[in-house]
């Protein structure tokens, strides 16, 4: 059972509808548990063997418990991979649901982002943001000890997590990297498209840095074109503050993939990500990503012949110096589009598929 919290078209979601595929392709019964549907759209691609429930809102209820625990009864579940660890209560629920009448489960808690940020911590300053960072402390301990195993985006972000929590038995630990679905075959005709592809919001994303990288280097390229694929909370004010740039398309929500065959170069200027499945879907399909090293999972995905990091600490100039190098160079490009398709094949659903394996065995 996968266990979610509000049903969109994020990151979260793309997973576990990969995942739960996999499952189901592999002869497992599968259930997705969702709180609430907010937009269905990738409600299509789910395998038609894996049923579907909503549970509703407010969480905290006891209706809730009852309802997730007929649910866990009526599947015979022994696996619940909990995608909503944060906030704890929702693991409190379904530990619940298990103690009330189905004994002998185990619940998988999957943290999709670095163990010591989030969006709210990012936006918040002095006495709010020690608040927020005590309680999402806490909250994370109090998950750990609730789970049979507390799983993290990359095995680089295990130091971070025993020091920010100050657990010092951290057995329960482990790390699966998110799954690529979708990867090119064969070649396509590519485009001088410099793309950038998520959310629209300034908190974590930071898209003004791409469109200020852009204004830097759209007179020295003069041939090429910016596209930028997503939507979010901060578009009307990107789109206000981009009304002086030539060349630069607001494409809105689309399927990414096209845009990522025909584009040469993605760009990702976020403050920090859990695991940017943009990287190696781009990787995958040729197009070269250029990115800040502000979070520790950056290395993992990108290697110095797969793409660009530039290091910390913030410098928009030296970014734009190297898209700018990697626009220009077409051996260097195609170096590393050629390298970076090889890459992503460690992310295959089927590898992935194996380690997720290993873990509930492991149990």
């Amino acid at each position: 059972m996968f266990v979610l919290g509000r049903w969109g078209i994020g990151g979260v979601e793309r997973v576990t509808a990969t995942m739960a595929n996999a499952f189901a392709s592999n002869g497992w019964k599968v259930c997705i548990v969702v709180f609430e549907f907010v937009k269905r759209d990738l409600l299509s691609s789910i395998d038609n063997r894996i049923d579907i429930k909503e549970l509703g809102f407010p969480v905290f209820r006891w209706s809730i418990v009852r309802r997730l625990r007929n649910i866990m009864r009526h599947e015979q579940t022994q696996y619940v991979i909990n995608q909503w660890a944060s906030p704890f209560h929702v693991t409190i629920i379904i530990r619940l649901a298990m103690f009330y009448g189905v004994k002998g489960a185990k619940i998988i808690a999957f943290h999709h982002t670095t163990p010591d940020h989030n969006a709210r911590l990012q936006a918040a300053s002095g006495l709010k943001k020690y608040a927020i960072k005590t309680v999402l402390k806490m909250s994370i301990r109090l998950v750990y000890r609730l789970s049979d195993a507390y799983v993290l985006l990359s095995q680089s972000l295990m130091p971070a997590f025993r020091e920010f929590t100050g657990l010092n038995n951290t057995k329960k630990l482990a790390w699966l990297p998110n799954p690529l679905e979708a990867q090119l075959n064969g070649e396509v005709s590519k485009e001088d498209i410099i793309l950038y592809v998520g959310r629209l919001s300034q908190v974590e994303k930071r898209v003004d840095r791409v469109l200020a990288v852009w204004e830097k280097l759209s007179m020295a390229l003069p041939n090429w074109r910016l596209e930028i694929v997503g939507d979010g909370p901060d578009r009307t004010m990107l789109q206000e503050s981009a009304k002086g740039l030539r060349r630069l398309t607001f494409c809105g929500f689309q399927n990414a993939f096209p845009y990522y065959q025909r584009s040469k170069i993605l760009l990702l200027t976020s403050d920090f990500e859990g695991f940017p499945m943009v990287l190696i879907e781009a990787m995958s399909n040729g197009c070269v990503p250029v990115a800040y090293g502000s979070y520790a999972t950056v290395y993992d995905i990108i290697h110095r012949d797969t793409g660009i990091v530039v290091p910390m600490p913030w410098s928009l100039k030296h970014f734009a110096e190297k898209v700018l190098q990697l626009a220009k160079d077409n051996e260097m490009w195609n170096c590393m589009s050629r390298h970076g398709r090889m890459r992503v094949m460690d992310f295959s659903v089927e590898n992935v598929f194996k380690k997720y394996v290993e873990l509930l065995g492991s149990l």
